[in-house]
């Protein structure tokens, strides 16, 4: 439910010269999200309480005007800082493992699964996006 740190930019120890992949598994969870709508409510519930308060010190006036920061539409779905982690992910593999990924993209040669969920479709377009970004003929 927190973003995922990126490791820092340090080489990987470097792979035996004889050692060539040839595939790659991975298998992720879909990167950072929105909060649920069951959560999305008890924020607004909680905003619509604090908007009621009196605050006598000067310093916590701030709570009577907070506002739940997420719209409900967008429940669930992956946000932008989940988006740029599978992307930044796919880039990193991509770096690391050039062998795999040398062959032109064609689905049925990479296949991405993901479930019906539409964070995990739009994880799996961001971690695509990462690794072939500037390949193929739409760029």
């Amino acid at each position: 439910r927190s973003p995922y740190p990126e490791p820092p930019d340090s080489p990987s120890a470097p792979l035996p010269d004889a050692c060539v992949p040839e595939f790659l598994y991975l298998l992720g969870r879909h990167g950072s999200r929105y909060p649920t709508l069951k959560v999305i409510k008890k924020a607004q519930k909680l905003a619509k309480v604090l908007a009621t308060l009196r605050p006598t010190n000067p310093d916590l006036q701030w709570l009577t005007d907070w506002e739940c920061p997420y719209d409900t539409q967008d429940e669930g779905q992956l946000s932008a800082v989940g988006e740029l982690e599978w992307y930044r992910i796919g880039q990193r593999l991509r770096r690391r493992f050039p062998a795999v990924f040398a062959a032109e993209y064609r689905s049925y040669r990479f296949p991405i699964h993901t479930t019906k969920k539409p964070r995990a479709a739009q994880t799996g377009t961001a971690f695509g996006y990462g690794v072939w970004e500037g390949q193929g003929p739409l760029g």
